[in-house]
């Protein structure tokens, strides 16, 4: 059985030099098909100044270096090179891959993608997360309503209103006209009970 981390090194050292012979290959055909197109060019510009023959041949070469990174080609096999440069790197430095780009990229996008429509539908449901929570007093106390839930509150925590303790009875999601809402309920704290920690809710008195 061969032993992972020679195959990981492997793994990274065949991704290198597949990426350094494509990005050679690929170059090579994009300079030979930009030199024709500069040769014809510059030929039948040479019909009036001879001399526009020599300059433009001169300097074919570095502009279709440059030109190359921002093709569509170019910019593949570019990224495919730096990919595999950073993956021989990462198994060097902490003797593991990282995950490639062109498998992290689309994820990544996907992730981010599937984020925003998510944030959309809530928005759209319950409202801006950063609107103010809206507190209303009851027979048994008082309730909050919020556009998001409070995962924080639970039910051993005294709540403090108006100089008053509380403690949390429920959280529901209610109707509030076209919109949803989380309502927590609150009545009193109970008198026998240990207070551990203490939430101001409101403005005090």
């Amino acid at each position: 059985m061969v032993p992972e981390a020679f195959s990981q090194w492997f793994n990274s050292i065949l991704h290198l030099a597949l990426s350094l012979i494509i990005w050679e290959v690929v170059f090579t055909a994009y300079q030979i098909e930009f030199g024709d197109r500069v040769a014809e060019a510059t030929w039948q510009g040479s019909q009036k100044n001879p001399e526009l023959l020599g300059t433009f041949v001169h300097w074919a070469g570095i502009i279709g270096f440059f030109t190359f990174l921002f093709t569509l080609k170019g910019l593949f096999v570019w990224t495919y090179l730096l990919d595999s440069l950073v993956r021989l790197a990462s198994m060097a430095a902490i003797r593991k891959h990282n995950a490639s780009i062109f498998l992290f990229a689309p994820l990544w996008l996907l992730d981010h993608a599937k984020r925003a429509y998510s944030d959309a539908r809530t928005i759209e449901k319950y409202g801006s997360a950063y609107e103010p929570d809206r507190l209303f007093e009851t027979k048994e106390g008082f309730c909050v309503r919020s556009t998001r839930s409070h995962e924080e509150w639970h039910a051993q925590m005294t709540f403090r209103y108006k100089g008053s303790l509380y403690r949390l009875d429920s959280e529901t999601e209610v109707q509030e006209g076209k919109r949803h809402c989380h309502e927590c309920r609150f009545s009193p704290w109970p008198e026998n009970w240990i207070i551990r920690r203490v939430v101001v809710l409101g403005e005090e008195e």
